[in-house]
């Protein structure tokens, strides 16, 4: 059966670009954070997971880690992948990393491996990026001309307008507003997420996504609005201030998807 993907990470930029992968890294490591957390986990230094290090030093230190995380299901996917995407059956390990990493890149380059070649050799026809309310959405239209056999949609996120406690949260608000004009007060914010959803919705949306820590009370109104108000004048918030937002801004949003006919994915924890 083809792949419907809802949920995934896919940068739309590097789908449209549609360059020949450099390197393994590039496709495996360069935008994964379960392989970051993972070699987090192992005590792996920053500076080989996100920092200044060499793709193939970063490489070599996901294969080492990787050997000793039997039971970890990126142990099973990783293997499974590079016999699937790569025509390589070595075991990953450490003794192993020099030759696999040798292997892979001669593999991309003999077969000029490209986003649009990995996803569609996996029979994928729908793929659902995340992106925030904010996203440049140019991108999607520019996809849908290329002739591809899949379709690229971006999924509607509003968590960095949701995460009312980050410490980005006026500059984020603010990319809203470029777009939709300024929010003064939370029924500002409220229309400008339902103009942007429409906008989503122009460029193919059906579904969108939530991320919580835990679910929140829905609170009135009134509460989420002083909550607003004193973020957006620059004060910190509390973690009960920030769950009565949350909790009031996931019940508009639930019921703002409801009225679009917009699939909602919640995942809590």
């Amino acid at each position: 059966m083809p792949i419907f993907d809802y949920h995934c990470h896919l940068p739309e930029k590097q789908i449209l670009a549609n360059e020949t992968f450099n390197d393994v890294f590039e496709i495996w490591l360069a935008g994964d954070h379960y392989k970051w957390r993972l070699m987090r986990n192992y005590g792996v230094d920053e500076e080989m997971i996100t920092g200044n290090a060499s793709h193939k030093e970063k490489f070599l230190v996901y294969c080492k880690t990787l050997g000793t995380a039997f039971g970890n299901p990126l142990y099973h996917w990783s293997q499974v992948e590079l016999k699937e995407f790569f025509n390589c059956e070595l075991e990953i390990n450490e003794e192993n990393a020099e030759q696999i990493w040798d292997w892979c890149n001669e593999y991309i380059r003999l077969n000029n491996i490209t986003p649009q070649s990995l996803i569609e050799k996996s029979n994928v026809k729908y793929i659902f990026t995340t992106n925030e309310v904010f996203d440049d959405l140019t991108t999607f239209e520019k996809i849908a001309q290329k002739g591809y056999a899949f379709k690229v949609m971006p999924a509607f996120r509003a968590d960095k307008i949701m995460n009312i406690e980050a410490e980005k949260y006026n500059e984020f608000v603010g990319l809203l507003e470029s777009l939709t004009g300024e929010i003064k007060d939370l029924t500002a914010l409220e229309n400008a997420l339902e103009n942007r959803l429409q906008a989503f919705i122009k460029v193919g949306t059906t579904a969108s996504d939530i991320a919580l820590e835990r679910v929140c009370k829905v609170a009135e109104k009134p509460q989420a609005e002083e909550v607003f108000k004193k973020r957006r004048n620059g004060e910190a918030v509390s973690v009960e201030e920030a769950e009565i937002f949350k909790g009031y801004l996931t019940y508009f949003l639930f019921k703002l998807y409801a009225k679009y006919d917009i699939a909602t994915e919640l995942h809590v924890g």
